[in-house]
């Protein structure tokens, strides 16, 4: 996969966990057009590679905009965005779309978790040049809380959109339901922020009405691995090699301590970079990328989070 070469033109802190950073092509050239919800990987000086949502308007070309949570639990990748200061050069990928706005709907409701704002916002200024009805809702513990508050806070976002904030978690409940009762015709929903944020608000949404093809979700971390996890092998029919995965390690560790490399990225179960062919045998699911028909299916699998229901699996690597 092609890489860009880009350089950190501004670092800003948005709040006391969150800031944000531009990024230009080190050349002058233009960055290739965003779509609105599209993210980008990251490759880090330390060698991580970690994928962040782009909180670009359209039509921006010259620099992006991301804005990434130094996390308390971190594996790496937010401690070393938060080290990186003006000037320093890093490489990045082309722009991804895994979460997109549906054309022709009737109204969208963007609903914010958090550092969740970052797709959403994008999002909200596109819905904004292009006319289109539509109303921004930001959850955060306080104003102080809140990434891009000043944009969000003034025209032409201002009118459209709302902050609810220092809600409880039986509030926060209640304030989706309110949000998202009666749904119009031809309506859609998108939704982002942390997982159980997320799933409050798809309970939400289903209680409320909305089709399930309505509703659109962008995790930002991989769901809870299940307890109890056993050791299985993995046979590579392109190597014609077996591979033990310990209960303590996923298949993609198993894979590259047995000097088998597969690319991959956010290694969260998100970005479907380490997507690998199912020949033979039963995946447990535990991504966020696949449908639940494409998981039904059960011939595709992601190898960083996702494990087997059977002694052996057979893959196309």
């Amino acid at each position: 996969m092609n890489r860009i070469p880009i350089r950190v033109r501004s670092v800003r802190k948005e709040t006391a966990e969150i800031r944000s950073f531009e990024l230009e092509s080190i050349d002058g050239s233009p960055l290739p057009a965003v779509v609105a919800g599209a993210h980008v990987d990251i490759h880090l000086p330390s060698g991580l590679t970690r994928q962040y949502s782009l909180c670009n308007g359209p039509g921006t070309t010259s620099v992006y905009l991301l804005a990434v949570k130094l996390e308390a639990v971190s594996r790496g990748g937010s401690a070393a965005m938060h080290a990186l200061a003006t000037g320093d050069m890093l490489e990045i990928g082309a722009p991804r779309d895994n979460f997109s706005l549906i054309e022709g709907s009737s109204h969208d409701v963007l609903i914010a978790g958090g550092i969740g704002i970052t797709p959403l916002l994008s999002m909200a200024r596109h819905l904004v040049a292009t006319g289109r009805s539509f109303k921004l809702h930001c959850f955060a513990r306080s104003m102080e809380h809140v990434a891009f508050r000043e944009l969000l806070g003034n025209e032409p976002l201002d009118r459209s959109t709302s902050f609810h904030l220092s809600l409880d978690h039986l509030q926060s409940e209640k304030r989706l339901r309110d949000i998202l009762s009666r749904p119009p015709a031809g309506a859609q929903c998108y939704i982002c922020g942390p997982a159980a944020f997320i799933s409050g608000a798809q309970i939400a949404a289903g209680i409320s009405g909305w089709p399930a093809a309505a509703v659109h979700v962008e995790h930002f971390s991989a769901s809870t691995p299940s307890a109890g996890d056993g050791a299985f092998d993995v046979f590579l029919t392109k190597t014609g090699s077996t591979v033990r995965v310990e209960a303590e390690e996923s298949i993609l560790q198993a894979l590259g301590r047995a000097g088998v490399l597969v690319e991959t990225s956010c290694e969260m179960g998100i970005c479907g970079t380490c997507l690998a062919t199912v020949l033979q045998g039963v995946p447990d699911h535990r991504d966020e990328f696949l449908t639940d028909g494409e998981k039904a299916a059960n011939d595709r699998m992601c190898l960083c989070v996702s494990r087997s229901r059977e002694p052996l699996l057979v893959l196309d690597l």
